[in-house]
């Protein structure tokens, strides 16, 4: 039947949170990221920004994404991601850590990570799970398979040893460092206890 395939797609459970000076306040506040774009089209040329909030009173404030720039230099897809506020798109600029510092007196992140799991193929002779991770992420790839596949770090060591898992790119003591975006992870079924169980849990 096929290995089943899924992509994880793995961001941190609450996006950095900026402390800046608020002009409603009138002192430094924490600004919460308000999860949609703000476009200001002009001819040919737009502006993006991603909107914040006072977590105080509320008032606006608004992180450059795109200024002045030529519509026909951005692709189609993020013109498109862009102007229905994919979460994907909000995800990867609100945890752009080196966009937001210049903007920021200090920045607090959560260090705790929030799993997506989308069911792609569906098989029985396995799983493959393609990983997407947005912004900067420490969790250990043994510690996000034990969590999501109930199997124990042992066992997955022993799977990679006895190449029943495989790991790409290829690196050394891939199950000890941090999941990197387009890490690919396939695992044989006979780690799993059933692909339904593997599944259902997430």
């Amino acid at each position: 039947m096929g290995y089943r395939y899924e992509r994880w797609r793995i961001r941190p459970a609450q996006a950095p949170r900026l402390w800046r000076y608020c002009s409603g306040c009138r002192a430094a506040s924490e600004f919460i990221c308000g999860r949609r774009f703000r476009i200001n089209a002009q001819k040919k040329y737009l502006d993006v920004w991603l909107k914040y909030l006072c977590a105080s009173c509320a008032t606006t404030w608004k992180l450059p994404v795109f200024e002045r720039t030529a519509v026909s230099a951005l692709p189609p897809a993020l013109l498109d991601a862009l102007a229905r506020h994919d979460p994907a798109t909000i995800d990867r600029y609100a945890n752009d850590l080196d966009r937001l510092r210049p903007h920021a007196i200090r920045i607090e992140s959560d260090p705790g990570q929030a799993v997506e799991r989308i069911e792609i193929i569906a098989g029985a002779d396995g799983i493959e799970i393609e990983l997407n991770v947005a912004g900067a992420c420490e969790l250990r790839l043994d510690r996000l398979l034990a969590r999501e596949l109930r199997i124990s770090r042992s066992a997955l060591n022993r799977g990679v040893e006895q190449r029943r898992i495989t790991i790409e790119p290829p690196r050394k003591d891939p199950l000890r460092r941090s999941v990197c975006d387009g890490q690919r992870v396939r695992i044989a079924s006979q780690l799993l206890p059933t692909v339904h169980d593997a599944r259902g849990i997430g």
